[in-house]
């Protein structure tokens, strides 16, 4: 845990294993793609994905922005980096150079610019890969002319497929790039933000319940019968003599309110103070409370840690804790209270726990830390006032009995006695009501208001806090460009470690996994970014396999712990990984001169999964990014061909690009009897990247091009079903969490929520159902009677769409469906705006708000009914 003042210390999340601490999953919408986005958005998705290291949600993304069109040198060279993104040639099946073939032919059908000179480069780089390094001289002089923002994507991203002279060549400013890059944009001081998790919001306890009531009920009952005591035993005097029991009478008031005056507040006052003595009281050792849970334990940790840190001039660590054992115990108790919820991290709440050390630094500074016991101190003037008054009001009733008994006889004076007795008795129990229910109103109004400062500067320190977090926060793509300035240094350095050219490589490999301890942090939808990793280095030379492993802290590049081991090629026997679901991946390597290697690629995080993120594609997307698909392929070859795949795989064996391409383009041209080795035949696959069916030994038809839409077709049909039907349900939650506001506040004009909710929400629902109707009628009434007249066949080719149709029942299953969308979108609105017309909070402004809204759902029913199919 890093706060931004450079002090660091550990806070395991509830349920983290020992070394790992819980990740932080950043609620980030920047890569979230709506199923309607247009092709444009699509692409834009698809390059930040590519530039913050997910080139497999890139080549998706890209790909289906070109399949709808979008097309152009910019977005087929983004294409092009994210195919290449984190593989080697020898990654790439026969489909996908067939696409990147196809792809280097429409280079020279694009405008002329910036976007085609780099496209054309890429292709070059490709095509040079097997070419003699004399003829690689004018690739690399349009290389550098390029942008530096284009001319580092394309070394970035072709990393693993660049190999030999030409790599050779451009490997020194490619090294001092990532030198001048590595700890820029004050990478050391804010890289501890981006695994800091997110704060959860500020609370505060609320005023306990009054308990007035009992008192209030009770009070009328001891005060009326004090009253008439007091009035029996004023009478007996009043007999007796009248002048002595007029002034008797006036004193004793006058004592009576001074005293009801003055001692009100020294009783709320002691009350107070013994009640905060009390909260703040240390239980016994043996108390539960003092215990705790886990969560109780790790709060009271982290107040420790900051009390110990945020120490006032003057007072050392120690003493400082000691001093303030009872407030930490207090808060400590309150903050457990107020968080203790299933799988929240003490490190969410750490933020509220370091501003109340700062507050109880300031309050002691300020002299307020206790201030409670001076504000609950009563003045020694109150004290004496309320006892002089009483002394008054004893002193006055004996005088009464005295002219009782002045005056009257044996029975009037037992009389006078019994009455004092009982207004004695009577008067203490109506002032202990009265005082108790008066205090509680006090307590009730003086807790509100300091619920409400408390709150109010909680909530201040919250955004202040989540706006430092947010400004500190490196970006994913900051995040990124560090992660490979770091791969790049470290590769340079087993080169020269090892002496070691491109040209004496095959190839290589780096796998990236989690070194515990480590926190963790990720992007919604991005791969898991770990605060330490262990690389893992294969370098794949003639000789054998050099492997190079070391942890690294990824705060200060700093390097601990390096091991080296080489081993020939007939020595890696075998290759397993291992998933298990709770635990993670484990790949092992089985040498046949030494023991099983166990190498934990990533932890399980099934349950750190956003509720709309699917975790097998999260999961696929982690493996990438550790570079472990990669390196699973070229450690698997090795063990099972040997020397065999190496030869197979070697840069100087490969196939030119170049001719490749040219074969390809014979073949489609019909100019070519049979394909190239390279290019083996395949079946007919579906290749979102041309946006149509092609085949790979068969000219593009018209048929072809349908199916390809229909496939299109209903895939936007199934999302949009999919999205419609959630609008239904969404709506009907929606609408019915206003209404329970609205019964528990009162305030009926809250009603009129709920017919803007749903026009806006009911609207979108019927663009969806006749874009869904839309589609099932072209496909009826045109593309599936073109297909059935290109193929020959007799009926309808897609007889799905004409089936289900012809439903007996159907006409019947459309009406009610019409009924229950007019009450979900007309209904139940207009229910709400009656409701509101009823209401006492009827104003004429509100009215014609309703009334506007009323015409409003007159439109939408009479579209509901218009576009209903029938």
């Amino acid at each position: 845990m890093n706060d931004g003042s450079s002090v660091t210390y550990n806070s395991a999340a509830y349920d983290s294993n020992v070394g790992i601490q819980a990740g932080t999953v950043h609620n980030s919408t920047v890569n979230f793609v709506h199923p309607d986005a247009s092709p444009q958005e699509k692409y834009k998705v698809g390059v930040r994905f590519l530039e913050e290291g997910v080139p497999s949600r890139a080549r998706d993304l890209i790909s289906d922005a070109i399949a709808h069109g979008h097309d152009n040198a910019e977005v087929r060279f983004h294409w092009v980096l994210a195919m290449l993104s984190a593989r080697a040639y020898h990654d790439l099946s026969t489909e996908e150079l067939q696409r990147l073939h196809h792809a280097s032919g429409l280079v020279r059908s694009y405008a002329e610019g910036e976007w085609k000179d780099a496209l054309r480069v890429a292709f070059e780089l490709l095509a040079m890969l097997s070419t003699a390094d004399g003829e690689t001289g004018r690739v690399l002089e349009r290389l550098r002319a390029l942008s530096s923002h284009q001319r580092d994507a394309i070394l970035r991203h072709l990393d693993l497929v660049l190999t030999g002279g030409l790599k050779d060549s451009l490997w020194a400013e490619h090294r001092e790039r990532a030198e001048a890059a590595r700890f820029g944009n004050d990478r050391v001081q804010r890289v501890w933000a981006y695994f800091e998790p997110e704060p959860i919001g500020p609370r505060a306890l609320l005023p306990r319940p009054s308990t007035a009531a009992a008192a209030q009920a009770a009070f009328p009952v001891r005060a009326g019968l004090f009253v008439l005591v007091t009035a029996f035993l004023w009478i007996l005097a009043l007999a007796a003599d009248p002048a002595a029991a007029v002034i008797e009478l006036l004193v004793a008031l006058g004592a009576g309110m001074t005293a009801a005056r003055f001692g009100r507040q020294w009783w709320y006052q002691e009350h107070q103070l013994k009640a905060k003595n009390r909260e703040s009281q240390i239980p016994h050792t043996g108390d539960p409370a003092t215990n705790g849970d886990g969560f109780t334990k790790r709060v009271r940790h982290s107040f420790d840690h900051y009390f110990s840190i945020r120490v006032p001039h003057g007072f050392a660590p120690d003493q400082w804790l000691g001093h303030t054992a009872h407030i930490r115990h207090s808060l400590v108790a309150e903050i457990a209270l107020l968080y203790r919820e299933s799988r929240i991290s003490v490190d969410r709440v750490n933020w509220l726990i370091r501003y109340l050390a700062e507050d109880a630094r300031e309050r002691h500074n300020k002299g307020t830390l206790f201030d409670h016991r001076h504000q609950n101190q009563t003045p020694a003037v109150v004290k004496a006032l309320c006892v002089v008054a009483l002394i008054a009001l004893g002193i006055t009733t004996l005088n009464l009995l005295g002219t009782v008994a002045s005056g009257g006889g044996v029975s009037q004076m037992l009389l006078a006695i019994l009455a004092v007795v009982g207004a004695v008795w009577s008067g203490r129990a109506a002032a202990s009501s009265w005082l108790e229910a008066r205090g509680e109103e006090r307590r009730l109004a003086e807790e509100t208001q300091e619920y409400q400062e408390r709150l109010t500067a909680r909530q201040v320190a919250y955004q202040n806090w989540k706006s430092f977090l947010d400004a500190t926060r490196p970006s994913e793509l900051e995040m990124e460009t560090w992660l490979t300035c770091d791969k790049t240094l470290f590769v340079d350095e087993a080169l020269r470690h090892y002496q070691l050219t491109w040209r004496d490589l095959i190839t290589h490999t780096i796998l990236m996994t989690p070194a515990r301890p480590y926190k963790r942090g990720r992007v919604k939808g991005g791969p898991w970014r770990y605060s330490r990793y262990s690389f893992r280095l294969f370098l794949v030379t003639q000789d054998g396999v050099r492997e190079i492993s070391t942890e690294f802290d990824f705060t200060d590049a700093k390097r601990e712990n390096e091991q080296r081991s080489n081993y020939r090629f007939d020595a890696l026997s075998s290759v397993q990984v291992t998933e298990r679901t709770y635990v993670g991946y484990d790949l092992e390597l089985v040498l046949t001169n030494g023991p099983a290697r166990n190498i934990r690629v990533k932890d399980a995080d099934t349950h750190q999964m956003a509720p709309d993120e699917n975790a097998e594609e999260i999961s696929e997307i982690n493996l990438n990014a550790a570079g472990f698909i990669h390196t699973f392929r070229l450690l698997e070859g090795i063990a099972a061909d040997g020397k065999g795949w190496i030869e197979r795989n070697n840069p100087n064996n490969l196939p030119s690009f170049r001719a490749a391409d040219r074969a390809f383009r014979a073949f489609r041209a019909g100019r070519a009897g049979a394909p190239e080795p390279c290019l083996p035949t395949r079946q007919p696959s579906r290749d979102p990247t041309l946006g149509m069916a092609v085949a790979a030994t068969e000219d593009v038809t018209e048929s072809r091009l349908l199916l390809a839409e229909y496939d299109r077709l209903k895939e936007e049909q199934k999302t949009r079903i999919g999205f419609r039907d959630n609008l239904l349900y969404f709506t009907l939650a929606a609408s019915t969490a206003v209404l329970a506001i609205t019964v528990q506040s009162g305030q009926a004009q809250l009603l009129l929520t709920v017919p803007v909710i749903c026009l806006v929400l009911g609207w979108t629902y019927l663009v969806n159902d006749e874009k869904i109707s839309a589609v099932g009628c072209y496909i009826r009434d045109r593309l599936g009677p073109r297909l059935a007249e290109l193929s020959g066949a007799h009926g309808a080719v897609f007889g799905w769409e004409i089936y289900h149709r012809d439903d007996a029942n159907r006409s019947t299953r459309k009406r009610l469906q019409t009924a229950v969308d007019l009450f979900t979108y007309l209904a139940l609105p207009m229910i709400c705006v009656t409701a509101f017309w009823c209401s006492p909070a009827v104003q004429p402004l509100l009215v014609i708000v309703s009334l506007a809204q009323t015409l409003a759902l007159a439109v939408l029913g009479w579209q509901f009914l218009r576009y209903a199919e029938r």
